[in-house]
């Protein structure tokens, strides 16, 4: 077993960990790709004279999946991981039901925007339960582990969210959504023990936490990585975004889109696949 950190209570085993880690940050792939198939449907009910549009389904929620990880990061430091994560998914569950009930465009995005908030806190805070049990070459090997299972969503996600469609309409997928998000937390809740132990948790002010912010920016270390995640999740958002424009308009294959866009995903799998084998090497 790998090693963990001796003030942590008692964990749970590599591969349920890897799995319950990977279902948290699942919520924040079904959300985007899941409704993906559905944009079109959106189109049609809102009334939206420009399919172009529809691509501020998925923007606004990376907006605010970004801006939220910057509060969800210093919160889970002050009050523990569990009780974080465990509000986020109960906001997430709220902007679910606002985009399942949306009359319009507007009212969807701003679903959208308690979606993506909500999400952050799983999405950064699942990295952060990471780190708390491992470091170093374990540590990259087990956030490998992590991509992988949890690769798996994005390649599944639009055929499962085409299936919803075709059995209950475009507005279940939040349903969906919701009910995912439920069983995560259970899961977390009843299964994983707190990763934070109370002497390492640091007080929540906003003074420190800015110093702290204002420290990594002033680490010259730390920009040739800001970069390099900009210049790969910059045209990575813009394909999510546009992707259903990109198979059902341009290249007119808008039945084959869940498996072109699965298939498409599967390599980011294979990578990490290999990423896990590597790292304890080189």
């Amino acid at each position: 077993m790998p090693k963990t950190i001796p003030t942590a209570p008692p964990q749970l085993g590599l591969r349920e960990f890897v799995l319950l880690m990977a279902a948290l940050m699942s919520v924040v792939a079904m959300s985007v790709d899941g409704m993906l198939p559905a944009l079109l449907d959106m189109q049609r009910d809102f009334a939206v004279a420009q399919a172009a549009d529809m691509q501020y389904v998925v923007l606004v929620l990376f907006l605010a999946l970004s801006g939220g990880q910057l509060v969800a990061g210093p919160a889970a430091d002050a009050f523990g991981r569990k009780p974080v994560i465990v509000v986020g998914f109960a906001l997430f569950v709220i902007g679910c039901v606002v985009s399942s009930l949306a009359p319009s465009l507007p009212v969807m995005l701003l679903g959208r925007v308690l979606q993506g908030l909500g999400a952050s806190a799983p999405r950064v805070v699942s990295t952060a339960m990471v780190r708390d049990r491992f470091e170093g070459r374990e540590l990259a090997r087990v956030n490998s582990l992590v991509t992988t299972t949890f690769i798996l969503v994005p390649m599944v996600a639009p055929g499962v969210g085409q299936l919803i469609i075709w059995a209950w309409g475009w507005r279940a997928i939040f349903v969906v959504f919701a009910v995912l998000a439920v069983l995560s937390s259970a899961w977390l809740w009843w299964r994983q023990a707190e990763t934070l132990a109370p002497a390492a948790r640091r007080p929540l002010r906003w003074r420190s936490t800015g110093q702290a912010y204002l420290a990594c920016l002033r680490e010259p270390q730390s920009w040739p990585f800001v970069v390099a995640l900009g210049l790969v999740f910059s045209p990575l958002f813009a394909y999510l975004s546009n992707a259903q424009i990109i198979f059902g308009d341009i290249y007119g294959q808008p039945d084959w889109f869940p498996v072109l866009f699965g298939s498409l995903a599967s390599m980011v799998g294979v990578a990490s696949r290999i990423t896990a084998r590597w790292v304890m090497q080189l």
